[in-house]
């Protein structure tokens, strides 16, 4: 119970458990050509050309085409930036 007064959660048993991801998350990542590289140089801190503009190309690698993002009601591709979270959390 998570009101439990004075509750340890680093001291349940259960948060040494990694949850299980039932989806293929990573396959997001691979569909945008050379991201997944350019992600893994990121969290290794190896990428020449700094975390500035890493972060300003994953913005524009995760933008929808106009079309798209008008069919969708949304700017970007929701589904890529759970994936960069999720594999980001995961490295």
């Amino acid at each position: 119970d998570p009101f439990t007064p004075h509750l340890k959660v680093d001291l349940l048993p259960e948060i040494s458990v990694a949850p299980t991801i039932l989806s293929n998350f990573t396959a997001s990542i691979a569909a945008v050509p050379g991201l997944r590289n350019e992600l893994d140089a990121f969290l290794k801190g190896t990428r020449s050309g700094g975390n500035a503009s890493f972060v300003s190309e994953l913005i524009a690698k995760s933008a929808l085409p106009p079309a798209e993002a008008a069919a969708r009601g949304c700017r970007y591709n929701v589904p890529l930036i759970n994936s960069v979270v999720l594999y980001s959390g995961a490295y």
